[in-house]
């Protein structure tokens, strides 16, 4: 018996350190009582709602899957540079369109001659004169700067698609890993309610030598493992939703009202249909923005080299200026001569091939690019039909952990009538129960990883309007 009280004060010390453990994480709020479903409508009629722009915190709320995109698309800051940067592009390109206009200047001249400085006349004379020049041809105009600046901004718009597809991809990664640990509660409670249980009836036992050094040492280590689950569930919980509050760049883990948002996932998990491979190829080699950009990147370097060897052909110009004089003397008073004048020139510039030179550059740039883009579009094709074998057999696999489930299930029930007409003991129970939570905990992460896994064949094709179930939105206005 003696031997026996060192391991009961080491397992009441152990007991009192984890409880004030597990006390001390619960402001994370892992065991709220908040339910997993919530009501959609939320926005302006919802003071709590995250689409709010109040900075008020908000104990309920709740983030449906359909709207993950449009929250990223508002919020993230890397978006909005992107929308910058094409904003910036069309500017330049209404630039460039408005050299190939005719352009306008206005002179306005006053001054004495000799004869009005020599009579110390008061008046001076004026002159008025309005120019209108137009660039009639040139290979190497204003026209082709527009053309080569659409380019660009082509480049830009594709790249903030593309950005798009991404954040939006981490995005609904990220829900997916929140909503698996959400998910996981019951069963962690669960867990950390037995082994509390389990753990202090083995004190009691201990404490009146009903096991022996073995058992306890055995209970101990026990408890300890299921209490270092339940910690790691805390921060695997944390660490979720820090990732999407990343993603959507909004707060979310409200700490100080041990309170965590509800995730809702309004068409359920795996509501979709798996088309057949050729139709996502397809779709990927349509819609997706990075290799269109390419396309445009390839387009813009072609139109440049053609811009810098036309620069050598000459240009015409046509140019009328109007002019009014108004003279004032001492015989005649004040004398006013208008003149007109059209003229073509013709220029010609020459810098020693120079931009011959560029232009050769970025011929060899356009095959790079070209290169680049049938390398892209290999690795995409590559991309699809790894997501779409990884998703049929991940599909396989779900439907074997359903089985799996409906087991467990079917055993869980016939032990728990079994134990109560008392036939079996609390642990078997107690096992049965254990096995058909881990059960569905598995059934449930098997089915959010298929669902991951076809969020990745969705990205990786663009997100096809004909699958893609959530909202799609491209404007960058």
């Amino acid at each position: 018996m003696s031997n026996k009280v060192p391991y009961v004060i080491y397992g009441i010390i152990l007991a009192i350190y984890t409880a004030q453990t597990y006390t001390n994480r619960a402001a994370y709020a892992v065991f709220s009582t908040e339910d997993e479903t919530c009501n959609a409508q939320t926005s302006a009629h919802n003071p709590c709602s995250i689409f709010s722009t109040k900075k008020v915190p908000c104990p309920t709320a709740c983030i449906p899957f359909s709207q993950l995109a449009p929250i990223t698309y508002e919020n993230r800051p890397s978006l909005q540079s992107f929308i910058e940067e094409i904003r910036r592009s069309k500017d330049l390109e209404q630039k460039e369109l408005s050299f190939a206009l005719p352009q306008i200047s206005l002179f306005g001249l006053a001054g004495k001659t000799d004869y009005q400085k020599a009579v110390e006349l008061p008046l001076p004379s004026r002159q008025t004169t309005l120019k209108i020049n137009q660039l009639l041809w040139s290979f190497a105009g204003p026209i082709q700067k527009y053309h080569i600046q659409k380019s660009n901004t082509a480049v830009n718009e594709k790249a903030e698609q593309f950005h798009r597809t991404t954040i939006r991809l981490e995005s609904e990664l990220s829900f997916l890993d929140a909503l698996l640990n959400v998910r996981n509660k019951d069963r962690i409670q669960a867990l950390d309610a037995s082994s509390h249980s389990v753990f202090e009836q083995a004190i009691t036992n201990n404490r009146v030598g009903f096991l022996s050094d073995p058992a306890w040492k055995q209970t101990e280590s026990d408890f300890a493992t299921s209490q270092t689950a339940v910690m790691r569930y805390q921060d695997d919980l944390k660490n979720s939703f820090s990732f999407l509050e990343r993603a959507l760049s909004i707060p979310l883990m409200i700490e100080s009202n041990n309170q965590t948002p509800c995730l809702m996932m309004e068409h359920g998990l795996l509501a979709f249909k798996v088309a057949p491979l050729d139709t996502y190829l397809e779709s990927a080699l349509l819609l997706r923005p990075d290799l269109s950009g390419k396309a445009w990147e390839v387009d813009l370097a072609e139109k440049t080299s053609s811009f810098l060897m036309n620069s050598y052909a000459p240009e015409i110009d046509f140019s009328f200026n109007l002019s009014r004089f108004n003279f004032r003397t001492r015989d005649l008073g004040v004398l006013k001569q208008i003149t007109f004048q059209l003229a073509l020139s013709v220029s010609w510039k020459f810098d020693s091939f120079a931009n011959a030179h560029e232009a050769q550059a970025y011929e060899a740039e356009t095959v790079s690019l070209k290169m680049q883009q049938l390398d892209l579009s290999l690795a995409i094709q590559r991309d699809v039909k790894s997501a779409y074998y990884s998703l049929e057999a991940l599909l396989k696999e779900v439907e074997a952990e359903k089985a799996r489930y409906i087991t467990a299930e079917a055993q869980f029930e016939s032990q728990k009538h079994q134990y109560e007409i008392g036939q079996i003991s609390e642990v078997d129970f107690t096992v049965a129960q254990t096995n058909w939570q881990i059960a569905q905990y598995t059934l449930d992460q098997s089915k959010i990883t298929a669902e991951k896994k076809y969020r990745e064949l969705l990205f990786a094709c663009g997100y096809p309007p004909e699958f893609d179930q959530a909202q799609n939105l491209w404007s960058h206005k």
